[in-house]
């Protein structure tokens, strides 16, 4: 067991924070090597606390606050600090892949844990209105609009640990289709794709200068956090605002929430999206 106070990971200069997570030469190519943009050898003068405040600030202002950025920033340090106990109590050799690997897993578990988390948010507002399907009224008078919108989204994993997550809306006035589209999106959960389906779907009948529309969605959460005026999880809270923005725009907007056999067009797309991109 080691009982200097040199950093074991390169053997160099006394171990502190700015070199245990940062100035180090093994941990200066680990950030070189995240899909993060940081070069530590240009901010070695700044003090460690500041430059973790400044790249957080930087990734919540650039994406949100719970944007993968700032997971993978915040899950590196944990590979670091894992990997540097390894080898002073396991006598491990110090290696950048062996920190990158841990960060990598760490990602994943993080990721791991929203889904699940958001299924049993999600179970529960089932549970708890198990005979109702909300009904959101965002803008003007409930009325019976020939003007529909159809929307998707969908967010799955595939087995290299990336995500792909697809889109897809249909705008049908009494059921003849009148504009449809889809694609392939960036987004960090199954809720996340589904609010950005409904919030591209609102945006594009905008477009087409329609004054009353209705939305059908088979998303329970969104349509409750609508209906209750909640904001929900950071992940989602911005979008929301966004829904209820451009719902303004509207004369009549509403949000009803319909099981999955309603939606299958919209549905339909989203598949075609996530094999092949951008559909129409």
């Amino acid at each position: 067991m080691r009982v200097d106070n040199t950093y074991p990971l390169c053997n160099k200069n006394a171990e502190d924070e700015s070199r245990l997570f940062r100035d180090c030469q093994v941990v200066s190519h680990v950030w070189r090597a995240l899909d993060l943009g940081i070069n530590t050898q240009q901010d070695t003068s700044i003090v460690i606390q500041d430059w973790i405040t400044n790249f957080m600030n930087c990734m919540w202002k650039e994406d949100e606050p719970n944007s993968s950025h700032a997971s993978n920033f915040v899950a590196n340090f944990w590979g670091i600090w894992l990997h540097r106990n390894a080898v002073v109590f396991r006598n491990l050799t110090p290696h950048p892949r062996s920190i990158l690997e841990i960060t990598k897993k760490a990602c994943t578990d993080n990721e791991e844990g929203i889904e699940i988390r958001q299924r049993e948010a999600e179970k529960k507002i089932r549970d708890q209105n198990i005979h109702s399907r909300p009904v959101v009224i965002l803008k003007g008078d409930f009325n019976t609009s020939g003007f529909k919108l159809l929307v998707d989204g969908a967010w799955k994993r595939k087995k290299n640990g990336d995500s792909v997550v697809a889109i897809g809306w249909i705008i049908m006035h009494d059921q003849i289709t009148i504009a449809k589209g889809g694609g392939r999106i960036i987004a960090s959960s199954a809720i996340q794709a589904e609010g950005y389906s409904i919030l591209r779907g609102l945006i594009e009948v905008t477009q087409r200068n329609i004054k009353q529309i209705t939305t059908l969605s088979d998303n329970r959460v969104i349509c409750s956090l609508l209906k209750e005026g909640r904001t929900g999880a950071l992940e989602i809270a911005g979008i929301l605002e966004d829904i209820r923005v451009t719902a303004v725009m509207f004369d009549f907007c509403s949000i009803v929430n319909v099981s999955r056999n309603n939606i299958t067009p919209a549905h339909d797309l989203v598949v075609a999206a996530r094999k092949h991109g951008m559909v129409a």
